[in-house]
Formats: C-alpha cells, structure tokens, sequence
C-alpha cells in the first residue's frame, strides 16, 4: 500500500512538472512572437509622410525598378516620399545624369552604341519605351520645383563636382564609398555620409542593404533613416 501511495504521488509529481513545463514553453513562445511583432512594428510601420521612407533609384514606376526616371520620381512623391536616392553616372561628353549603370541603361533603352553614350544620345532614349531619362539639369529643376525634398546620390567618386552641380547644398546627401572620397565630402558639408565605416562607428546616419537582425541594431544605435 505504501510503495503504491509513494509511486503515485511521483506520478502527480510527474504530471504537475509536465504540465509547469507547457506553460512555460507556451509563455516563451507568446513572448517571443510579442518580441518580433513589436520589432517588426517599429522597423516597418511608417507613416506615409515620413521621411524614414526613402525612395531609391527614384523610386518605382509600374512594377519597374532602377529607372532614375522622372515618372519614378512624381510616383513616389505622390506616394508621400520626401527623400530621393538617385544613381548618377558620367556621360561620354562629361555631362552627369541619372542611370545605375550603362549596362542596365543599354538593356532599359534597346541602345546599341559605344558606352558610356554622350548626354544627346543618353536623352534620345526611353527608358523601357515610356519613362523619361534625366539629364542633372533636369534633376536640378525637379527639386527646385519639390523645394520639401532631400536628393541622396549614390556612390560619389567626386563630391566637390556634384555639389557645385546642385542648386542648393543643404538639400543634397552623398554615399562615399571610399577613403578618398570621404576626405573630399567631409571637407565640403556636413551630408557625406560615410558608408565606408562600421556601425559602431556611426551614430546618426543613412545605411543600405543590412539584413533584419542589422536592423534591429539600428534602433540601438539612433540611426534615423534606413533605406531598402
């Protein structure tokens, strides 16, 4: 009878840590989801008119991506996009304009000629048979007439050239991805951003291209614009 009433209340016994250890696992895992959602929360939550959003390569234009058009740039403006990130290139004739690369642009325009081409040709085209390719005068004048927006460029090799370029210095933001250039735009104004360092080493800056666990971090760190 003893040994009966022994192995019986180790059977409770069993029973009740068993049971302890569901609730524990099932409040683990609630926590756990709660956790990601209120980091999902604060990293994708945006606000239409926020400035967080950033519009890169101009933004996309009926599915498409990498145009640097200006219908790209109207579409995102109107989608509440107060930040602009343009890929900008070097024409044959020395002109700057906004494509991602030559490659890319010969493929979006059907143009079969020398690359880079120069800026007559460069405009000739259409980019995917209907969006319209910038000249940086062009560029120029959409932002004169957006006086609300910020221009970002991306992969500057010589800031002191594209910031003579731009009418208005406070409103223009350079990526520098190399030590030299980052000399150069440190020099200029206060916008070079320089990617070329480490995050510990940035307090309050734009960053490209992390993965979600980076930008988590982000938050941790202050850093007040992500762009995707």
């Amino acid at each position: 009878m003893a040994r009966r009433n022994v192995l019986l209340f180790i059977q409770r016994g069993l029973m009740l840590f068993i049971n302890i250890l569901k609730y524990i696992s099932l409040f683990l895992i609630i926590s756990i989801i709660g956790l990601y959602s209120f980091v999902e929360y604060r990293i994708f939550q945006f606000n239409k008119n926020s400035i967080d959003i950033i519009a890169h390569a101009g933004g996309q234009i009926d599915g498409h991506i990498y145009t640097n058009s200006l219908e790209a740039l109207n579409n995102s403006y109107n989608e509440g996009a107060k930040i602009f990130e343009l890929d900008i290139r070097e024409t044959k004739d020395g002109y700057y304009v906004g494509t991602h690369d030559w490659k890319t642009w010969a493929q979006q325009t059907g143009y079969s000629g020398e690359l880079p081409p120069n800026l007559e040709e460069f405009k000739r085209y259409k980019i995917l048979n209907k969006y319209t390719a910038m000249s940086f005068e062009d560029i120029n004048n959409w932002f004169l007439s957006h006086p609300d927006v910020v221009f970002i460029t991306d992969k500057v090799d010589k800031p002191l050239k594209m910031v003579n370029l731009f009418y208005d210095k406070s409103k223009i933001k350079m990526e520098l991805f190399s030590k030299k250039s980052m000399r150069m735009g440190g020099g200029i104004f206060d916008g070079a951003m320089a990617n070329y360092y480490s995050l510990s080493q940035i307090t309050k800056t734009l960053l490209v291209k992390y993965d979600f666990i980076s930008m988590i971090e982000f938050f941790k760190k202050n850093i007040s614009m992500i762009e995707f």
